[in-house]
């Protein structure tokens, strides 16, 4: 009766961050961004114009008067583009639901629909929970979410609603079930009490592949770290014929920090050599991980054969162990690495709290360590005065630099030329000003004119990094 396509993503194998250049492009060629950093941490674009390149300092008066002229030229198209943006991405509840494929009956209201869950066919009823499955989240909150009303409408048809979903999940029909499991993800995202409904999902005792599916999915929202589910349920699960079933309980299993089968992960992980079932076992086994599962990771960062591998578990214990045990067995193992490992334990300093990161840096710069230009540039900024203040960190990676033979010589230049530059876009910013308020008069204009509220508007306006940066400067 019902196609449904589902499919389980491996962590380390990347997508091309297509959309994610597409819009980031549009912006930074109207509004004289330099990096476009995506989605990926793996892909960053750097836009080449001109005297604008990598690694050097552009001539940001001519670039950016040159952009400002460009954009002004073409305000209203570039306004509304971007206003149309923020507006169109709510617009996406029935995709929600869009793996199931269903019919709407013309002139059916909601009333027909919850009167079709008690058809004695069971295509119409699976029909109606799909349906009903685009207002699910809604109907979540009118139940249990933060201002929920037991005398309203709304809440009434909630629980009407919800209390016949909940009967469905002992329905004979697969295909029903599953729909009904898939309208309880929704529903369960802003509803409060969302614990009670994990024991009528863990009866669930269902062989089909797409009702284990989406038992596992919504069993992975509605789990905490401290739920204990049935090991008999798990193991059925995990041992499915369906590869997919099996693998997405995985991360479910990760989920759960006293999980009877966490140590099963690990026996798997060790018996496979295949590349995408050690990086989805890998996936669970960081969820929460123990003695054990550390020991894995750090020996995976030092030998493993496959590159994803490795850096998929070095990613992990880079956010996994205390700053200070991090730093002590990453320094223990200075001389293990590999050079661009090397680049990306030291650039890991800027993912540190402030207090740690001194430390870091100057640690790596005493063993020897000489960064690529491009990392350097980046210590660089990092000892950008904010809000007036230079950081904490500043004089103990400044006098680490320093006391290096090799790096000495060039962070002196590279200063130099950070304050020059420092000082040359402050004087942009002051001749920026008088455009930059005309900009958000004529996007008010414009946006009133369409009939867009004033507190849109002024999130608008709020929304584009260059406007909210200028201080000091009243906008219209």
């Amino acid at each position: 009766m019902v196609n449904v396509w589902h499919f389980v993503k491996t962590p380390g194998l990347d997508l091309p961050p297509a959309f994610s250049y597409f819009a980031q492009s549009f912006w930074a060629r109207n509004l004289a961004l330099v990096d476009i950093p995506m989605k990926s941490p793996n892909h960053t674009v750097r836009i080449q114009e001109n005297s604008v390149a990598l690694n050097s300092t552009p001539d940001w008066g001519q670039f950016v008067s040159r952009r400002l002229s460009s954009v002004a030229a073409r305000w209203p198209a570039l306004i509304l583009l971007l206003a149309g943006l923020g507006f169109v991405a709510g617009c996406d509840e029935k995709e929600k639901f869009s793996r199931y494929p269903s019919v709407e009956v013309p002139g059916f209201e909601t009333a027909d629909y919850i009167h079709a869950l008690s058809d004695p066919n069971p295509e119409i009823v699976y029909n109606a929970v799909c349906v009903l499955g685009a207002s699910a989240e809604g109907l979540g909150v009118a139940l249990g979410g933060e201002k929920a009303n037991p005398s309203s409408r709304e809440y009434q048809t909630a629980q009407t609603v919800y209390r016949r979903i909940g009967t469905l999940l002992e329905s004979r029909d697969p295909h029903t079930v599953a729909a009904s499991l898939r309208f309880l993800q929704l529903f369960s995202e802003k509803y409060k009490p969302k614990a009670e409904l994990i024991a009528p999902v863990c009866n669930i005792a269902s062989s089909h592949p797409l009702v284990q599916f989406e038992q596992v999915t919504l069993l992975t929202k509605l789990a905490t770290e401290s739920t204990r589910l049935p090991e008999q349920m798990l193991r059925g699960l995990v041992d499915s014929p369906s590869w997919i079933v099996s693998r997405s309980t995985h991360r479910l299993i990760g989920k759960l920090a006293d999980s009877p089968l966490r140590q099963e992960l690990l026996r798997r992980y060790r018996s496979t050599g295949d590349e995408a079932e050690r990086l989805l076992l890998f996936a669970a086994i960081g969820e929460h991980p123990g003695k054990d599962e550390i020991a894995l990771l750090q020996n995976e960062t030092l030998t493993a054969a496959s590159p994803k591998i490795r850096k998929f578990a070095r990613d992990a214990l880079s956010t996994l162990l205390p700053p200070d045990e991090l730093m002590k067995w990453v320094a223990g193992h200075y001389a293990d690495w590999q050079p661009e490992e090397r680049n990306y334990w030291f650039s890991t300093a800027g993912e540190l709290k402030e207090e740690h990161r001194g430390e870091w840096v100057g640690r790596f710069i005493r063993l020897g360590y000489v960064p690529p230009d491009e990392t350097f540039a980046i210590l660089s900024q990092m000892l950008i005065p904010q809000s007036g203040n230079r950081p904490a960190y500043a004089g103990a990676i400044d006098e680490a630099v320093r006391s290096s033979p090799q790096l000495a010589e060039r962070w002196q230049e590279l200063q130099t030329k950070d304050a020059r530059t420092r000082d040359r876009f402050a004087r942009l910013q002051q001749d920026y000003a008088p455009l930059a308020k005309e900009f958000a008069g004529k996007a008010r204009a414009l946006l009133a004119q369409y009939g867009v509220p004033a507190a849109q508007q002024e999130e608008f306006l709020k929304s584009i990094p260059s406007l909210p940066s200028l201080k000091g400067v009243e906008l219209p």
